[in-house]
């Protein structure tokens, strides 16, 4: 066997040389390296961890403006957009005013004239507009007495054929009874009245619903 000759050996000599560059070329972290680990104090919050694992962290030079956030404009609405939303606004209006309160406790409705029952489904359902109106809030017996009597009178000089009364729902008396509601009734119930008024009912909710009473009036 020929034995291998200086030149030979020296070649094997330069490629460990290669080899050991190569290493110093690469990454100078290894996953097969230990990493040694920090002693750190047991009793650190979050944030004092967070800060000192970023310490060394150097922020770029962009990361510090501040970003200013542009207003967001609101569409422009046409008015044909305008005329629509207010079309439905006033249907909502309109079929709340049309809710039958019949089956509620606080309907009522009379005729004291003959003639009242040809027209009370018509004065129920607001078919009438309302010429005068009379609030009673506030007032005593003899006081809402004597403005309802005044009422009527006036009512039927200027010719009005409905009218609407007011006579709360009674949240603010005792026992939360409207007590003006029940003597109204039976103002509106006397012989007197019954020569002048021809029928009468509890007004849709856009009139005051359960609070008020529409009336209709006969010609003098």
């Amino acid at each position: 066997m020929k034995n291998p000759s200086y030149q030979e050996f020296k070649s094997f000599c330069e490629l460990s040389r290669l080899r050991s560059g190569t290493r110093k070329v690469s990454s100078t972290f290894s996953s097969n390296e230990m990493v040694v680990p920090v002693d750190l104090p047991d009793n650190l919050t979050d944030d004092q961890l967070f800060e000192l694992s970023t310490k060394d962290v150097v922020p770029l030079g962009w990361s510090t403006d501040q970003l200013k956030a542009k207003p967001i404009s609101q569409p422009r609405q046409s008015p044909i957009c305008n005329n629509e939303n207010l079309m439905l606004l006033q249907e909502v209006v309109r079929k709340i005013g049309e809710i039958d309160l019949r089956n509620s406790g606080e309907y009522i409705e009379g005729i004291p004239h003959p003639e009242g029952s040809r027209w009370l489904s018509r004065l129920r359902k607001g078919f009438f507009s309302i010429q005068a109106h009379l609030d009673l809030h506030g007032l005593t017996l003899t006081e809402a007495r004597e403005s309802f009597d005044a009422f009527v009178h006036q009512s039927l000089i200027h010719g009005y054929s409905c009218v609407r009364v007011v006579h709360g729902r009674g949240k603010h008396s005792k026992g939360n009874q409207p007590k003006l509601k029940k003597y109204l009734v039976k103002w509106l119930n006397t012989r007197r009245m019954s020569n002048h008024v021809i029928a009468y009912s509890t007004a849709r909710l856009v009139d005051g619903g359960g609070g008020a009473l529409y009336i209709l009036l006969g010609r003098e």
